[in-house]
């Protein structure tokens, strides 16, 4: 729905009934990049925490019984989930997939060296997913959703970081970063 341009309310009202889904549907074959999205769309969208508590149970039932035999508690999602309702759970310092150690890295340094890390991670961020099952989708009939650097949105809200440097790069969420609920 982003991707086609539409009202980010609107993507707000959908989100809020995906997540119940989401938590009702958990598998252990869950894959990262549907996880890292629906945790980054609730901190963009700032959803209330009875909706994103869900999405944090599927993360810890994952981080309990995923099926994939090199998973691991993930720095990155709970970075974003201890940011968004501080004290969910602990703060690990390993990765799924060093695709992510940049944007994570970044989270450590200081606000004018993470800007401008930050527009590096953007402009390498679609190649950095190369083995991701949605890369090259655009040239599939219908299954392109668009290419959205989420956790760059959410690092950059975390941050407070000035994004005036890539806040026009194709894959940077802009609308929704600066979207607040009305």
């Amino acid at each position: 729905m982003y991707s086609t341009g539409g009202n980010i309310n609107e993507c707000y009202d959908e989100y809020i009934q995906a997540a119940v889904y989401y938590g009702e549907g958990w598998d252990p074959d869950s894959f990262y990049a549907d996880m890292i999205d629906m945790v980054a769309l609730g901190y963009l969208l700032n959803v209330p925490e009875s909706v994103f508590d869900p999405v944090i149970n599927y993360i810890r039932q994952s981080d309990a019984g995923s099926s994939y035999e090199l998973w691991t508690p993930d720095a990155l999602l709970w970075h974003i989930i201890n940011a968004k309702k501080p004290g969910s759970g602990s703060q690990p310092e390993t990765l799924i997939t060093e695709a992510y150690r940049d944007i994570y890295d970044l989270t450590k340094i200081p606000k004018a060296d993470a800007e401008r890390e930050m527009k590096l991670y953007i402009d390498k961020w679609y190649l950095l997913h190369k083995d991701d099952p949605w890369y090259d989708n655009h040239k599939k009939e219908r299954s392109y959703k668009g290419y959205w650097c989420r956790e760059a949105g959410v690092v950059t809200q975390i941050m407070g970081l000035d994004d005036s440097s890539y806040a026009d790069h194709p894959n940077y969420p802009k609308d929704m970063v600066h979207w607040s609920a009305s």
